[in-house]
């Protein structure tokens, strides 16, 4: 496959319109179409009907309990598909086939296929609205790579919200919500009610929901909710009631109990956290919920599967052994930077933090770093690639302006000076630190 091929079909992709990078102003069904993914499936052969899946929306968490959904099934012998949303280096990331990402020639192929097929009206890459976006062009090739790939399952991530989302064509087997908190809200709403009404749009008559333990929204709202839209829910706090027993860096010892015989059972997560404890236990239970599995789980298979777990960008340490403890992680609102605020109180409670920080310029920044810093930290802000970026100096401002940290405190520089610097502490240790 020559590689050129595959990179000027990366780039025709990004010619259509990209929501990632330059959100609509509006939101609504010209924006996002589900007639328009529709009218394109059905010209594809409607691959998504053949697709049995796990649909999953939610502000926080979804991603991670989307990966442990197909991990563990995968592990178990069914052939799985996992669509996630965004990727983190490579967009083949957001398709993936037991944990193998598509080939580049695939790609080009299923992309070729999908713009043949994208009927006239929506095809020309336009700079208005009412056209193909590339979410819709990837959500479909997704479904067309699945479908054509024969898999057991497809666990599918939610892009924003749910109502509207192009993956909402989908009638899954089983839908789950994750942590539900402020997030979009110049598209969704400005009240945790009105996008959690949102995202609950993935509710189908009869389709049993998982509902993770909620911090933010009362569950009994959920309830309310996916019983208005003809769901059956099923709650994590109620069947498994997780409990933390022991916390440590190489990960958190937690008991549940399990959903079809009642037993208590302690088990050890790989990934430090709370949140990730849970996200587990609603992956177990989203299982439970399928056919294959509603007589009866393989409870020790998957202890062990779980004990082989792994996900970029999630608490992840890149240095160790008496080096700076770099870590990585993709916390990107205000709820989840209390997480990783928490999570870094319990695996790294004396150390020193220097944070290297970008953002968007539609977060609520300023929430978001009182959530995560203490007032001795230091950070370096930077810019993220993307147009929707928001620039260091803002960041910077916000920090000695409004929050009151101390200008040498902060500092600011381009994303090539913070990545060589990460590096650095990576190899060096807290020596590298030059602030």
């Amino acid at each position: 496959m020559n590689r050129e091929r595959f990179l000027a079909a990366v780039s025709r992709l990004h010619s259509f319109i990209n929501y990632e990078r330059q959100p609509p102003s509006k939101y609504g069904d010209a924006e996002y179409n589900l007639d328009r993914m529709r009218r394109l499936l059905a010209a594809l052969g409607e691959p998504h009907a053949r697709l049995s899946a796990i649909h999953l929306a939610g502000t926080d968490g979804k991603g991670s309990t989307a990966s442990l959904c197909a991990h563990f099934l995968s592990r178990l012998g069914f052939r799985t598909g996992l669509n996630t949303s965004p990727h983190l280096e490579d967009i083949r990331e957001r398709f993936r086939i037991d944990g193998a990402m598509m080939p580049e020639e695939t790609f080009v192929a299923l992309f070729e296929r999908v713009l043949e097929k994208l009927p006239g009206e929506y095809a020309a890459p336009p700079t208005g609205h009412g056209f193909a976006t590339v979410f819709e062009i990837i959500t479909a090739m997704a479904f067309l790579y699945f479908a054509e790939e024969g898999v057991d399952y497809a666990v599918v991530e939610v892009g924003m919200g749910g109502r509207l989302d192009a993956t909402n064509v989908l009638m899954p087997r089983v839908a789950v919500i994750t942590q539900l908190g402020i997030d979009h809200t110049r598209h969704l709403g400005a009240t945790l009610e009105a996008i959690a009404r949102e995202k609950l749009g993935i509710v189908k008559p009869g389709v049993p929901v998982v509902v993770t333990p909620q911090m933010n929204v009362a569950e009994s709202f959920v309830r309310e909710e996916v019983a208005a839209r003809g769901g059956n829910s099923y709650f994590v706090s109620e069947l498994l009631r997780p409990r933390v027993l022991e916390r440590r860096g190489d990960g958190y010892v937690f008991e549940f109990l399990s959903p079809d015989d009642g037993r208590r059972r302690v088990w050890r997560h790989p990934l430090p956290g709370d949140h990730q404890v849970a996200n587990a236990c609603t992956a177990l239970l989203a299982l439970w919920r399928l056919p294959e599995f509603t007589e009866g789980m393989p409870w020790e298979a998957l202890q062990r599967h779980l004990l082989d777990f792994s996900m970029p960008g999630r608490f992840e340490v890149l240095a160790r052994a008496g080096r700076a403890r770099v870590v990585l992680d993709v916390a990107h609102t205000e709820q989840a930077a209390r997480v990783l605020l928490r999570t870094l109180d319990q695996v790294f409670p004396t150390r020193p933090r220097r944070f290297v920080i970008g953002q968007m310029n539609d977060k609520d920044t300023t929430h978001y770093l009182q959530s995560l810093l203490r007032p001795e930290d230091c950070v370096m802000a930077t810019r993220v690639d993307n147009p929707r970026a928001r620039r260091p100096e803002e960041i910077r401002e916000i920090l000695v302006g409004k929050l009151a940290f101390a200008p040498e405190q902060v500092i600011s520089c381009r994303r090539n000076l913070a990545r060589r610097w990460i590096l650095r502490c990576g190899r060096r240790g807290r020596r590298s630190w030059w602030w």
